[in-house]
């Protein structure tokens, strides 16, 4: 979804989020116009990236991401549960290795012997 995302110009908006406005000083009405019309391009901004996000996901996993408002927030929670924790990562990466150099056909292997490894290693 990534190059969705930079083609419609919203990947920062994704990536690192926006802050709502604080208080506004009165001694700038300056800043405080150049805030307003900043906040309303990222709220923008964050509504379209939002709404690809929840068109993206399917309808089972679309009530993870339901109530937030936010598209880094929805971005965060969907890349957390589909990928998980780097640790996590690591060791699935791990396993995919070990997996992967058991699938090599060994000198001693016949075929046969090897097909029934690999059949047996992918289901």
């Amino acid at each position: 979804m990534e190059p969705i995302f930079i083609s419609q110009d919203l990947w920062d908006i994704v990536q690192e989020g926006y802050e709502d406005p604080q208080d506004e000083d009165e001694d700038s009405k300056k800043r405080a116009c150049k805030q307003t019309n900043e906040y309303k391009e990222n709220a923008k901004q964050n509504a379209n990236a939002l709404r690809i996000i929840q068109q993206a996901v399917s309808k089972s996993i679309y009530p993870r991401i339901y109530g937030i408002k936010k598209a880094k927030e929805a971005w965060d929670v969907l890349r957390k549960q589909c990928q998980g924790s780097e640790k996590s990562i690591s060791i699935r990466r791990q396993s995919l290795w070990r997996k992967f150099d058991n699938l090599m056909m060994k000198e001693t292997d016949t075929i046969k012997d090897f097909h029934s490894r690999v059949a047996e290693t992918v289901n």
